[in-house]
């Protein structure tokens, strides 16, 4: 009797829990990088505002090239161009990407730091998370808050806040796509 309620109890939290903690139910893993992302349309726009030329260039020849392969081909490459332009290389560097909207990366960054902003993107270091807003981002965007998931895990003892935040205006400006 006493798991029969338990179960009853359960169920109707996560009923109740559901508008206000949507499912994250898709995942997509990179080299480095699990993206996760609640609907497959998010993929395609984050893909979609991400532009890397030297991808661009190899994907004319690509055949049935799908859209997890050019996000993880783009999100691998930018990384690859941080760590050279930044001549750190972290041994085994591994993350996640949160796909979601403006509101909800504003919300994430409220919840973590009790601080509100107008964010469209920031790498959380507690858990390893860059969110994102699939809306607003840009590959230049995306390069900042990859150069803070760089520093974070190159690091023993990272820089500064400030510091981190010179280094990854830098990345910021003189990445070439």
């Amino acid at each position: 009797m006493k798991q029969h309620t338990l179960h009853r109890v359960l169920i109707a939290f996560l009923l109740l829990a559901a508008p206000v903690a949507p499912c994250f139910s898709h995942e997509l893993q990179t080299r480095h990088a699990t993206v996760v992302y609640q609907q497959e349309d998010q993929l395609l726009r984050f893909n979609h505002r991400i532009s890397v030329t030297s991808f661009s260039r190899h994907k004319k020849d690509a055949r049935a090239i799908t859209v997890s392969d050019e996000v993880r081909s783009k999100l691998d490459s930018i990384i690859e161009k941080i760590e050279v332009l930044l001549h750190v290389y972290p041994g085994d560097l591994k993350f996640n990407v949160l796909l979601t909207t403006a509101a909800d990366v504003q919300r994430h960054y409220k919840d973590y730091y009790g601080i509100d902003n107008e964010y469209i993107a920031f790498y959380c270091r507690q858990n390893r998370t860059v969110f994102i807003s699939v809306d607003d981002v840009n590959e230049y965007v995306l390069a900042h808050e990859l150069t803070h998931v760089v520093i974070d895990q190159y690091f023993r003892d990272p820089p500064s806040a400030t510091m981190q935040e010179v280094l990854a205006q830098f990345v910021e400006t003189h990445i070439e796509f």
